[in-house]
C-alpha cells in the first residue's frame, strides 16, 4: 500500500512540472453563491456571482465578472436590487498549479432603492458606475478543474434618492470550483 501511495505522489509531482499552469491561452470560468458585506451599513447582500478570465500573456489576463443580487439578509432593507457587471485587466503571480491574481475592474451596478420608511414599490432601477478591486487565489487541481477563493471590493454610490446619497460600498466573498480550458 505504501508503494502505491509513493508511486502516485511521484506521478503527481512529475505531472505538475516546474512551469506555471496558468499561462497564455488559458480560459477559466467559475460561478458561486457569496455574501456581500456592506461597509457603511450593517447589511449583508447575497449574490450569485460568476467570472471568466482569458490569459493574454503568462501574467496578464482580461476578466469579466457578474453578480446577480438575490436579497439582503436583514428585514426592512432599502436596497431592492444591486446586480453588477465588471470588466478589466488582472495581473497574476503563478507558480506550479497555484495562482494569485489582482485586478482593477470598472463596471456598472444596476441598483434600486425603496424610500426610507416606505413599504410601497421602489423607484425604477438605475445604472450606476462603479470600480472594483479583486484578489483571487486559484489552485488548478486537474486539467479542467480548479478551486478558487475571491475577495472583491466594490465602490459605488446611489445618488438622486430623496433620502440623499446612498453608499453601495461592499466586500463580496466567493469561492468554490471552477473550470478551465486551454485555447
Amino acid at each position: 500500500m505504501l508503494m502505491v501511495i509513493v508511486s502516485g505522489a511521484c506521478s503527481l509531482a512529475a505531472a505538475q512540472g516546474t512551469g506555471a499552469f496558468a499561462s497564455r491561452g488559458l480560459f477559466t470560468a467559475s460561478a458561486s453563491i457569496g455574501p456581500g458585506f456592506m461597509l457603511q451599513q450593517p447589511r449583508t447582500n447575497i449574490y450569485v456571482a460568476g467570472d471568466w478570465n482569458y490569459f493574454l500573456e503568462d501574467r496578464i489576463s482580461l476578466s469579466g465578472y457578474g453578480a446577480w443580487f438575490i436579497d439582503q439578509q436583514q428585514d426592512n432593507a432599502r436596497l431592492v436590487q444591486n446586480s453588477q457587471l465588471s470588466f478589466g485587466p488582472v495581473y497574476h503571480w503563478s507558480r506550479g498549479r497555484a495562482d494569485i491574481g489582482l485586478g482593477f475592474m470598472p463596471g456598472v451596478s444596476f441598483a434600486r432603492l425603496r424610500s426610507p420608511g416606505s413599504a410601497e414599490d421602489p423607484a425604477p432601477t438605475k445604472a450606476i458606475p462603479h470600480v472594483s478591486l479583486s484578489g483571487k487565489a486559484t489552485y488548478y487541481v486537474w486539467r479542467y478543474l480548479h478551486f478558487f477563493a475571491n475577495v472583491r471590493y466594490v465602490h459605488a454610490r446611489f445618488s438622486g434618492d430623496p433620502g440623499g446619497s446612498y453608499p453601495l460600498d461592499e466586500i463580496i466573498v466567493t469561492g468554490g470550483l471552477g473550470w478551465q480550458v486551454r485555447l
